[in-house]
């Protein structure tokens, strides 16, 4: 499958918000217990403000199937948050943007983070992830490089199946 980026545009909104909302409902319901839909739609809107610029559209043969954030500060690169639509799920795509993503920002220090919850972590600690914090709410990780291309060379030899 290849996607494509296109850039944030105030058309997208709800695409992104609605996408926010059935990835992250859940955890903010486990954690907070309610998904108070006025409070979100003001973070969102806190957060579009901010960082509208750097958000990009995930395009997949002519649909939009998600966004991607990222930012670089100084040496350390962030992966902020890769969605995709629960449809288009399991199918790898998630998986090659974050591959591509590490590929272009190896020389610099590599952090995500997820939901304790999120199930999402084990692909991040199969990619070579190793967990630097938890707080009451998500496992923050940094990229161990040596683990990630041994993962990656690995999986060229078909030692691993993705």
């Amino acid at each position: 499958m290849k996607y494509t980026f296109r850039n944030y545009n105030d058309n997208d909104y709800n695409l992104i918000y609605d996408l926010k909302k059935q990835a992250f409902q859940e955890y903010v319901k486990y954690f907070w217990g309610l998904w108070d839909d006025e409070k979100q739609h003001e973070f969102f809107d806190n957060y579009i403000k901010a960082q509208r610029d750097r958000i990009k559209i995930i395009v997949l043969d002519g649909k939009d199937i998600g966004y991607f954030d990222d930012k670089l500060c100084g040496n350390e690169y962030v992966i902020v948050t890769i969605i995709i639509e629960p449809e288009y799920q399991g199918k790898g795509v998630g998986t090659e943007i974050l591959k591509n993503a590490i590929k272009e920002h190896l020389k610099n220090e590599i952090h995500i983070q997820c939901f304790k919850t999120n199930p999402v972590k084990n692909l991040y600690f199969k990619l070579g992830f190793e967990e630097t914090e938890q707080t009451k709410t998500h496992i923050k990780m940094e990229l161990n490089k040596e683990k990630y291309l041994t993962y990656i060379n690995d999986a060229k030899c078909g030692v691993i199946k993705e």
